[in-house]
């Protein structure tokens, strides 16, 4: 296929020669394009020569969007150049923005700037590693942009689990996967407008296939088939692999019948998102998610208000879970809790501790979320590795899909948490997580330990003499 265009009464040849599943993109008609493929299968190639055609067909404004403005720039510039060469009759280097004879305008974005996306309409767009750019780019901000022209999107890129990119795949009837829950817990509907495709490195036939089998055999399978096979089901970044189907348990919480045996606790991650996890380990120390709250923009009042309406609708002895609850000690607004009436103890800033306690409960099944409580399981299945490390060159979280998970990790991660310890807590504990003060005599009564002046617990005999080891 050769896209060409009379301008100026000159025939313009674009040198493009797709290859066969390229040609079977360009060619399909639906509004919207999922397309999920391995590395190197050209999906950037067909997309940049796929917004010149259309913007060749109608004039208007076209964007490209990449997760950063540094990768819209590094991965496709030179491209848009190369191919629209002959065609433009602006270039700007700095917007990276072409002007087509016709009026068509081009534009390569970043989606790491959400507020330098907003505008007037558009008449098409491509996401480029779609499952690297926030769902809300796409749901709250471009697609309010198609309205008027009813224009088209183009979704693609390699899969990283069974996230939004995932679930704009299954919208296609021949895709559908009815097991499959969005963030809200509801299942995903197909949707006519929606075509998806999926295919593996080996569908370009410019690739060597023996390099694709070298690659096989010097990568780990569960890379391969991501990379090169585009599986969603074995995305190696996932960072809770060991979260599966049977930890999610299918009834009611049976807190108002036993609720008396178990230990509770309260999790708090705060921001424009918040979350709230309730927890309950019962005789076994087996843990489990019971309730959530998960908000936007609220108010810290608002907040505590909901929570104590959650702690009296479970018939939870408010002094049971009151004493446990758990906020991060980077929180702006964690004395604000305080004058609410909400007591908060400061988490333990151990993200990798933390990580690594919540997989062990998973292999060892003494974890659990309740089915209600649907973004602690969306998630945690979508909480993924960063690909960027951080500044000591270790992996990080990524920030997005995590508040639930921190709110979790602050729990089990804590001093107050009920779990066997290698030694008592300490004076030195309360100091060190700064939550020792002028009422510090209630922690003695509450857990039951006395201090020596050097901060160590005392035993006592049963005549109340104390033991001296």
């Amino acid at each position: 296929m050769k896209l060409s265009q009379m301008n100026q009464h000159k025939l313009i040849e674009i040198p493009y020669k797709p290859h066969e599943k390229q040609v079977v993109l360009h060619n399909d008609g639906h509004r919207y394009k999922v397309i999920v493929c391995g590395r190197r299968f050209g999906k950037t190639i067909f997309a940049i020569n796929e917004v010149i055609k259309k913007a060749i067909k109608k004039p208007g404004d076209y964007w490209y969007i990449a997760p950063t403005y540094r990768q819209a720039k590094l991965i496709s510039w030179d491209y848009v150049k190369y191919y629209a060469e002959g065609l433009t009759t602006y270039t700007n280097e700095q917007d990276l923005k072409v002007e087509l004879f016709n009026g068509s305008v081009i534009r390569l974005m970043g989606a790491d700037n959400e507020d330098s996306l907003r505008g007037a309409g558009i008449e098409g767009v491509v996401f480029d590693e779609f499952a690297d750019i926030k769902y809300s780019v796409w749901d709250k901000v471009i697609r309010p942009m198609l309205l008027d022209s009813k224009g088209w999107a183009i979704f693609m890129g390699t899969p990283k689990g069974k996230n939004h990119f995932y679930e704009l795949f299954v919208k296609d009837k021949l895709f559908h996967d009815e097991t499959y829950r969005d963030m809200w817990g509801s299942p995903v509907e197909t949707d006519e407008d929606f075509k998806s495709f999926r295919f593996k490195t080996i569908d370009n036939p410019y690739i060597d296939p023996a390099e694709i089998e070298k690659a096989r055999r010097e990568t780990n399978p569960e890379s391969f088939r991501q990379e090169f096979e585009a599986s969603f089901e074995t995305y190696a970044g996932i960072i809770y692999k060991e979260f599966q189907d049977h930890h999610i348990i299918r009834k009611v919480p049976d807190v108002r019948e036993n609720g008396s045996k178990y230990k509770y606790y309260i999790g708090i991650d705060t921001g424009r998102s918040s979350a709230v996890s309730f927890v309950y380990v019962d005789t076994s120390d087996v843990v489990h998610v019971f309730d959530e709250l998960y908000v936007y923009d609220w108010i810290v009042s608002d907040i505590v208000m909901k929570i104590n309406d959650k702690i009296n609708y479970w018939g939870i002895p408010r002094e049971k879970i009151i004493s446990n609850v758990i906020i991060d000690s980077a929180s702006q607004v964690k004395r604000e809790f305080e004058r609410e009436g909400l007591f908060v103890i400061d988490s333990q800033k151990d993200v990798y501790n933390s990580i690594n306690r919540i997989r062990d409960r998973f292999k060892q099944n003494q974890l659990f979320f309740y089915h209600s409580c649907r973004h602690h399981i969306f998630e945690h299945h979508s909480y993924v590795w960063d690909e960027k490390k951080s500044f000591d060159g270790n992996p990080k979280p990524k920030k997005e899909n995590d508040h639930t998970c921190n709110a979790v990790q602050y729990v089990l991660n804590s001093i107050h948490f009920s779990k066997a310890r290698e030694k008592p807590i300490t004076k030195e504990d309360f100091q060190r997580k700064q939550i020792f003060d002028e009422d510090y005599e209630k922690y003695e009564d509450k857990l039951g330990i006395e201090y020596n002046r050097h901060g160590q617990p005392i035993e006592r005999n049963e005549y109340g003499d104390s033991v001296v080891a």
